[in-house]
């Protein structure tokens, strides 16, 4: 039982490194906090506008962090039915899932033949 545990936090462990995990909102927080000084009207330092324009950059850096966070999700999901279709030696999934990993990517047929031809076929 004790391996048992060991595993599940070094599959955890793999989870995390292979999922893409950064505190892009708290960064986000920051540089507003940063940025505040300048924005207050009161303030000798005020930049007019400059509210408008960080509402937008964060606003804009949020969606391309949840672009890119809904993209790794995908990927890893791909990734994995490639992984389960291999350990369970069926071909006919692995080809499956292994296609499905082309499209996501959008490869057409020869960068997909490209690619796949260049991996070691002793290891997979």
């Amino acid at each position: 039982q004790q391996m048992d545990a060991g595993s599940t936090s070094a599959d955890l462990d793999l989870e995390q490194m292979g999922r893409f995990v950064y505190p892009v909102p708290l960064k986000l927080r920051d540089l507003q906090a940063m940025v505040r000084p300048f924005m207050e009207v009161h303030s000798m330092h005020h930049i007019p506008g400059l509210d408008a324009i960080i509402g937008e950059l964060v606003r804009a850096l949020l969606r391309l962090f949840q672009t890119v966070r809904a993209w790794d999700d995908i990927l890893v999901d791909k990734i994995g039915k490639v992984a389960e279709a291999d350990a369970s030696d069926n071909s006919d999934a692995r080809t499956e899932a292994l296609l499905e990993l082309c499209a996501l990517c959008d490869w057409d047929v020869f960068e997909a033949a490209h690619r796949l031809h260049r991996i070691d076929r002793n290891i997979f």
